[in-house]
Parts: structure tokens; C-alpha cells; sequence
């Protein structure tokens, strides 16, 4: 068990290990940097996790020192949605159940 705790001084926390992770799309920049989709930064990264309760977790990472920008929070499940399929994670969405949170996002 890998206890990972929230940002938000709430004490909670979650279990890195049992939770499913989502990784983060990427391209390439023209300078050839591997960039985050969802930040569109280099050095700035987010990675989404599911735990076993069905809380989404969102993580954010940054390669530089930023302190104010990186953190742990609970995500609600439409902005999960969001995230997922921003990432590529079309099917996760229809496999997770969630066509609700989907549907509402829909043009």
C-alpha cells in the first residue's frame, strides 16, 4: 500500500497501488521538448487515478521548482471525463460506465 495524501489539508489520502492510473497525453514541440497535452507545458504534468472507492485523483507534477503548482486533488467525475478523453482515454469512459458525465459534454 502506497498512501498518497490530498493537498488539501484534509488528511485524507488515497492508495497509489490499488488505484487505476491514467497517463497523461503528450506530443512533441517544435524545439523537440515532450510536452503535456492537458498543460500544454514541458515541465508541468498531470496523471489521473481511479481508486478502488471511485474517487477520481488527479496528481500534478512539475519537472521545475513550482511548488504552488503542483498537487493532489479529488477530481469530480465530470471533470474526470473531461480530463480522460482530452488524454485519449475515449474508451476508459464507456468501460468506467460514465456516458452520463459524457453525454453533457457533448456539442
Amino acid at each position: 500500500m502506497k498512501k498518497i495524501p490530498l493537498t488539501d489539508n484534509s488528511g485524507r489520502w488515497f492508495d497509489m497501488d490499488s488505484a487505476k492510473e491514467f497517463r497523461p497525453d503528450s506530443f512533441v514541440s517544435q524545439s523537440g521538448e515532450e510536452v503535456c497535452r492537458v498543460t500544454g507545458l514541458p515541465f508541468l504534468w498531470e496523471t489521473l487515478y481511479l481508486t478502488e472507492h471511485g474517487s477520481f485523483i488527479l496528481i500534478r507534477t512539475c519537472d521545475r521548482y513550482c511548488p504552488e503548482a503542483e498537487g493532489v486533488v479529488e477530481m469530480d467525475p465530470k471533470s474526470a471525463v473531461q480530463w480522460l478523453i482530452a488524454n485519449g482515454h475515449q474508451e476508459e469512459v464507456k468501460k468506467l460506465d460514465l456516458a452520463s458525465e459524457e453525454s453533457q459534454l457533448e456539442l
